[in-house]
């Protein structure tokens, strides 16, 4: 029988790595992270508002039991989709981020009532 001393360095790397992660997603420090979280949290309440809590944990239930097998029975397919989805979506990533580069390089009007502005 492991004693509690052995497992306590394995838990609490475990915690300090998860309250790492936690904090680096709170301050955003990777963007394309938070980014993927806010999506994945947004259709997560999309779906939860058109099905309720009840369909929603429903269908994530029978999801769990059936995709699985789905994925063993045509695994070249399912890779196949998800690589193009991947190819498609860094793609789409690469345009969003040059539009923002493009966004952050424009020049900015002055405020009015500023002396830039001369509308004192």
């Amino acid at each position: 029988r492991p004693s509690p001393d052995a497992a306590s360095p394995v838990c609490s790397q475990a915690v300090n790595r998860m309250l790492h992660a936690a904090a680096s997603l709170m301050l955003a420090d990777d963007t394309s992270l938070a980014l993927k979280w806010m999506a994945g949290l947004y259709a997560f309440a999309l779906a939860s508002r058109l099905l309720g809590s009840t369909g929603l944990f429903f269908l994530l239930f029978v999801c769990a039991f059936t995709l699985p097998k789905g994925y063993e029975q045509k695994k070249e397919e399912v890779d196949q989709a998800a690589a193009m989805l991947l190819s498609k979506a860094k793609e789409l990533s690469a345009v969003a981020v040059a539009k923002l580069g493009e966004l952050r390089k424009a020049p900015t009007k002055p405020a009015a009532g500023t002396k830039e502005g001369k509308a004192e």
